[in-house]
């Protein structure tokens, strides 16, 4: 048996907000609320330990701006396992309507749970954060949900993409811009905008998504090919090169090692932002707790306990 947990490595910190526990209850209790869904199917969510995650990934945040990404990644991981299976008509009408909530759209009776989830987090979000920067991260959610909705339809049409067509849908679907976004939140350090554009910046978010969303993928391959979903970069390269799964595998490694390494060649040479040094290197120094954070909480989410043969 090689233990799958045991492949991927990061070369920085990683820690845990020493409030974890009580995120990850505050978290159970939001999805109580959702009386709408199955007891079975809310003890199943609990087993993806939201609050562990959020706690993983920003340990050194204040607590109180951990609240808002808690109830953002409920609601993301609801609609993905919820509402994604609701028919395609159904899942373009809650889309829109979470859509509308973002842009200040009032709360009705009619939403459910989710829908109300991200209307509060979005508000709470707006304490913390300017309002160009609700604007740009409210977009890559957008971009995140876009990608949802292509992976529901090669699932549902169980056929795979090509590599280079699932590695576009992956940087979506994994929100590594929407993560890194409140990553500023976290940290305290909300970019201008001409040093947030800046090419290194854009290319060290662009991998820090690519990072988790390969160790996701990595870490959770048999699982998804148990439930013959095609969404997997392990299983696209299985399955578009005629390999092995032991060969695909090897290969996903790959290529997660080569952008852990381009990121550390970029970590490693940041550019003069003069008097934004402090804050840049503040910011970058919290994608890195961001990734090994993610690392932290995949091993230990029992949603994603795997062996491979």
């Amino acid at each position: 048996m090689k233990n799958l947990k045991s492949l991927l490595t990061y070369p920085f910190e990683g820690r845990v907000h020493p409030q974890a526990v009580v995120l990850e209850n505050q978290v159970n209790l939001w999805l109580d609320d959702c009386h709408f869904l199955p007891e079975s199917f809310r003890q199943k969510e609990q087993k993806i330990r939201v609050g562990h995650w959020v706690a993983s990934n920003w340990p050194d945040a204040p607590y109180e701006r951990l609240i808002p990404m808690a109830r953002w990644f409920l609601g993301g991981f609801l609609h993905d396992d919820h509402h994604t299976k609701l028919p395609l008509k159904e899942l373009v009408r809650v889309t829109m309507r979470i859509d509308d909530v973002w842009k200040g759209a009032a709360i009705t009776p009619e939403d459910n749970e989710i829908v109300r989830q991200f209307g509060i987090a979005t508000d709470e979000l707006r304490r913390f954060a300017p309002p160009e920067w609700v604007d740009r991260y409210l977009w890559h959610n957008r971009l995140f949900f876009e990608g949802i909705m292509s992976e529901a339809y090669y699932n549902f049409k169980n056929i795979y993409p090509s590599v280079e067509e699932y590695i576009d849908i992956r940087d979506k679907t994994m929100g590594g811009q929407a993560l890194c976004d409140l990553t500023e939140v976290a940290s305290c350090t909300i970019l201008p905008y001409e040093i947030y554009l800046h090419p290194t910046i854009q290319r060290i978010i662009k991998l820090s998504g690519y990072l988790m969303g390969w160790a996701n993928d990595i870490y959770s391959m048999e699982k998804e090919k148990n439930d013959n979903e095609t969404l997997n970069l392990v299983l696209v390269i299985q399955h578009t090169r005629n390999c092995t799964l032991e060969s695909a595998l090897k290969a996903a490694i790959q290529l997660h090692d080569d952008h852990l390494m381009e990121f550390l060649r970029l970590r490693s040479k940041l550019p003069d932002f003069h008097e934004h040094n402090e804050d840049v290197e503040r910011y970058v120094s919290s994608i890195e707790l961001m990734i090994h954070g993610h690392l932290i909480w995949i091993r230990q989410a029992s949603r994603y306990e795997v062996e491979l043969q």
